[in-house]
């Protein structure tokens, strides 16, 4: 069994039960300081990419992967700068996670209602598998995050602003581009109405069901057709796996269940926040590609806004309506049950496949030999 997984998830909901009961503080920085551990003090294996970014940013070895195309060139002068300081895989693996974790932090501590909660759905999100592989693509997501936030608390020259940070963004990984566009689309669009957004995610669940043998790539056809670079990686990302794997069909639905229970109990004036109208977008995009096993790298962009909202559903209904109330804490007793179970079952030796691209099992912290880690042996 992999532990680390299990206990970090559990100490989170343990957390998050103490910060419901009595909103201290201390709660908040547990939460953050167990989490920073646990993504920073991880052994250089642990995640697909992993093992090769280390390397290239330790000067182990020239070259980052076996794709044919050039890095971004602000990804190579950031490796450049890491390389004079001649520290440890260690060191870079806590400067990698500063830079891709404070953004986040930062919108966790100041827009969730209970962070460690928030801090608990990142593993029913599945988001590790992507937080801990995609580092040229994180980098360029947070100094997006970073513009995304300057937008919201500022006023002053907040659109130069953006169109800087999403040029340096571009630098560090050309899809950043179209995780820019969707942020501003989403920003410019407005949806108020409660039902509309549950029928538009029932739809699209339902359409994504239907057509289970959709081929993305054929979507983008045309746009593949002018070599855009943006596109070119994610055409990438959809090669990389078999596409209409069946057994992706319920973590999606699941998903679907997840943002109908979300959209259903916030509050009407979070409809229309933006990380309301970025996360639905996510949940679209997810359902209507809903057999397309490497579409969590297309989305991680927008999901990562998911555990946030998710505790928008301590509304002030919840507060106000004793049935409301009633209800959510019921749903919320069955959903955890049935997330703490599937984790712990995710994490038992008979179910990791040491041969999963994902290479996120077995977990090691930096200080244990993993020499022995499918990242090594089989990669």
């Amino acid at each position: 069994m992999d532990y680390p997984y299990i206990v970090n998830y559990l100490m989170m909901l343990i957390l998050a039960f103490l910060y419901w009961k009595t909103p201290k503080s201390k709660y908040i920085k547990w939460a953050f300081i167990i989490q920073f551990i646990f993504i920073a003090f991880r052994a250089p294996v642990v995640g697909a990419d992993t093992w090769n970014y280390i390397r290239y940013m330790t000067g182990e070895r020239n070259f980052y992967n076996y794709d044919p195309r050039p890095l971004e060139i602000g990804f190579v002068l950031y490796r450049d700068l890491l390389l004079n300081l001649k520290g440890s895989r260690f060191v870079y693996m806590v400067i990698n996670t500063i830079i891709i974790c404070f953004p986040l932090y930062y919108i966790f501590k100041n827009y969730s209602k209970n962070v460690p909660l928030s801090m608990a759905m990142l593993s029913v999100f599945q988001l590790y598998a992507t937080w801990f592989c995609a580092l040229r693509q994180l980098i360029g997501l947070s100094i997006l995050y970073c513009c995304l936030l300057y937008v919201i608390n500022k006023t002053k020259y907040k659109w130069i602003i953006a169109i800087i940070g999403t040029a340096l963004a571009y630098t560090f990984h050309t899809s950043t581009i179209l995780y820019a566009s969707i942020f501003f689309c989403t920003y410019c669009i407005h949806i108020k109405n409660r039902k509309i957004i549950l029928l538009i995610i029932i739809l699209s669940a339902l359409i994504g069901i239907v057509l289970q043998s959709l081929n993305i790539l054929q979507i983008f056809n045309l746009i593949l057709g002018i070599q855009f670079d943006a596109i070119e990686r994610i055409d990438l990302y959809l090669q990389n796996e078999n596409l209409n794997d069946i057994s992706s069909l319920s973590i999606s639905l699941r998903l679907t269940l997840i943002s109908l229970f979300i959209f259903l109990f916030m509050d009407k004036v979070k409809l229309d926040h933006w990380f309301s109208k970025i996360f639905l977008v996510g949940v679209i995009i997810s359902n209507l590609f809903i057999t397309v096993p490497m579409i969590h790298r297309i989305t991680m962009g927008m999901m990562i806004f998911g555990p946030v909202v998710f505790t928008w559903i301590f509304s002030n209904a919840y507060y106000t309506n004793k049935k409301t109330m009633k209800w959510i804490n019921i749903l919320m007793i069955i959903f955890f049950i049935y997330f703490t179970r599937s984790i712990i079952i995710n994490n038992l030796n008979s179910t990791i496949d040491p041969y999963s691209s994902e290479r996120m099992h077995p977990y090691y912290f930096i200080w244990e030999d993993y020499k022995d880690h499918p990242s090594i042996k089989y990669f």
